[in-house]
């Protein structure tokens, strides 16, 4: 039995395996290419990451600031409550108390304002 070897088939096979080389080199620029886009992206997310975990650090401080400010003005209420009913006040001293007060109120109004967007918004979608 002699075995013989068909040139045409040598052929198919060697242009076959062509393209399989071909397909190989090409997948392997896609992973390269996909490899470089992921580390690029890989770095810009630690950024970014830093830049949302500053973000946090300083929405805190800032809910933290306007609470305090939120019970300044309520201590700041309390007293002047206090004072148009405890003290002896005349009547322009009455009404210079009430406008102090309506003063102290919007503030409190568009602290708690503050407050809640702050805290409504805790969650940034990054």
């Amino acid at each position: 039995m002699s075995t013989q070897i068909n040139p045409e088939l040598l052929g198919v096979r060697d242009k076959f395996i062509r393209q399989i080389e071909e397909q190989i080199r090409t997948k392997k620029q896609l992973l390269l290419e996909k490899r470089r886009y992921l580390d690029k992206t890989k770095v810009e997310n630690e950024y970014l990451s830093g830049v949302r975990n500053d973000y946090e650090k300083y929405r805190k401080y800032i809910v933290n600031e306007k609470e305090q400010q939120l019970r300044a003005m309520n201590i700041l209420e309390e007293y002047t409550e206090r004072m148009k009913h405890k003290a002896k006040l005349t009547e322009q001293q009455i009404k210079e108390t009430r406008e102090d007060q309506r003063i102290i109120l919007n503030e409190i109004d568009r602290i708690k304002g503050d407050l809640d967007f702050l805290i409504d918004n805790e969650t940034v979608s990054w």
